[in-house]
């Protein structure tokens, strides 16, 4: 069996579902998972960074410029200078995007059990620690592989 064939397949054919969902809101995946990112660190007391979504997402610096671009030139997000390093943006959401935070929430939590339909909660939480665990396997591979 092919996973990573199969896993690559979901991945395409979830991005198109959650586009095409996200499309009235005028927002991409990709744009709502920043998103998500920067509300989590924002409440954790702790603003975003670029740094912090480029790792959190595995993307480039010039990716998440864009990104973060777009959403600002939505008003859905802040950047400022870090006081403490100027070559640190840091990223706060705004009024606008706790206006449409629950809403989309909603949408992705409808996705997420539709995706899930037929799965027992027994069987969603092994997917969840399955997954979890494929994800530290090609983890250490790849720490492996860049030792040498």
């Amino acid at each position: 069996m092919d996973y990573g064939e199969r896993i690559k397949r979901l991945e395409v054919l979830i991005s198109r579902l959650v586009n095409e969902r996200l499309q009235p809101f005028g927002l991409t995946m990709q744009q709502q998972s920043v998103l998500r990112i920067v509300y989590a660190r924002q409440q954790a007391g702790s603003p975003a960074s670029q740094r912090d979504i480029e790792e959190a997402l595995e993307i480039s610096n010039p990716t998440v410029t864009g990104l973060c671009s777009r959403l600002e030139a939505k008003g859905l997000i802040r950047r400022e200078r870090d006081r403490n390093d100027a070559r640190t943006w840091r990223i706060f959401t705004t009024q606008a995007d706790s206006c449409l935070r629950e809403e989309l929430m909603t949408h992705i939590s409808k996705i997420e059990e539709e995706l899930t339909n037929g799965m027992s909660k027994a069987e969603k939480e092994q997917l969840s620690r399955l997954l979890e665990q494929m994800e530290q396997n090609l983890a250490a591979m790849e720490a492996k592989n860049q030792e040498g």
